[in-house]
């Protein structure tokens, strides 16, 4: 369907001789993370930055030629769904890109930074990661910072608010948000801009609940993780991002990245343009709607879809991502 196409398949070896031969100031942090999953979803913003070209998830068909993409001077992603709020709405499963564009530079800057949080991939390094870098790199100013945090509780997505003045190193906010909980709080940021906050509310009918919000500042980018204590329940954990008001950020932060590249590795002179697709494009079927997640559980058991279904799906899909999951099975 795509002759004029060449196709790489890379496995964890040459990913890590990749990562150490183009990219050895990222190698520690490459090497620090606990799963697999971690480095699968870095590699492929590294090899886009580099190489660019299209990657694509080995769960996705392709039902229509990718010709007509070929051609743009964008960074293309796709959305899925139409909940613009929703963590996961930009997928990392399917992205093309010309080489060396400056936004996936920025995209390494968040991760360097994020990886020293304990969070789970969808948000260290995974779609949610995504969606952060993009809404960062779109809006080069805010009226003011704000943080949120979106932690599950139950089967009800709760979205907590965190809104804090950042003074010197001195930290004060307000919290609101999971099972009602509404509380002020106060902190400090260290030298090194780690930021650690501890403090407990009580809610009706659930007792004491004790809130840890922590995360790191650099430059005026802020990442952190929440994890929310609920008496007799699982721990809720979520995350929080910060944009300040300053629009230099984006071109501080891609600034220290470009310092550790080798020569010929620097990023083209322009900003990057980011293209997001319409969600019959490269998403049509949809993990988080019950009647699509049965389509790929029988794809998965091997009952190919009819072509009649997929047209159903979207008769203007390049693209149908069968969403296997692959990486929830425990490693041995």
């Amino acid at each position: 369907m795509n002759p004029e196409f060449s196709y790489e398949l890379w496995d964890d070896c040459d990913n890590r001789q990749f990562v150490a031969r183009e990219f050895p100031w990222f190698l520690d942090t490459y090497n620090s993370y606990p799963n697999e999953i971690y480095r699968v979803d870095t590699i492929r913003y590294l090899y886009l930055y580099l190489h660019g070209g299209f990657y694509i998830d080995l769960d996705t068909e392709c039902v229509k030629a990718l010709e007509p993409l070929v051609h743009t001077r964008d960074v293309l992603l796709g959305r899925m769904g139409n909940d613009t709020a929703f963590a996961h709405s930009i997928p990392n499963a399917i992205m093309a890109s010309p080489p060396r564009q400056e936004f996936w530079l920025f995209l390494v800057y968040l991760l360097r930074h994020r990886s020293r949080l304990r969070l789970m991939p969808e948000h260290s390094t995974g779609p949610a990661l995504l969606r952060t870098a993009v809404t960062l790199y779109w809006h080069d100013r805010t009226e003011k910072e704000t943080w949120r945090a979106v932690l599950r509780c139950d089967e009800i997505y709760d979205e907590a608010i965190l809104r804090f003045n950042r003074i010197g190193k001195a930290i004060s906010g307000y919290y609101s948000g999971v099972l009602g909980a509404k509380v002020a709080f106060t902190g400090t940021c260290n030298r090194a801009g780690n930021v650690f906050i501890e403090f407990e509310t009580a809610v009706a009918d659930q007792g004491i609940v004790r809130v840890s919000i922590e995360g790191q500042f650099c430059d005026d980018v802020g990442v952190g993780a929440v994890t929310v204590h609920i008496p007799e329940r699982r721990l809720r954990t979520g995350e929080w991002l910060a944009h300040s008001a300053n629009a230099l950020h984006h071109k501080r932060a891609i600034r220290s990245m470009i310092s550790q590249l080798k020569i010929g590795q620097h990023p083209r002179p322009s900003r990057s343009t980011l293209t997001i697709l319409d969600p019959g494009k490269w998403y049509a079927i949809n993990w988080s709607r019950n009647e699509h997640h049965l389509l790929c559980r029988a794809v998965v058991d091997g009952r190919d879809l009819e072509d009649e279904t997929k047209r159903k799906l979207s008769a203007d899909a390049y693209l149908l991502t069968y969403w296997t999951h692959s990486w929830r099975v425990p490693e041995e």
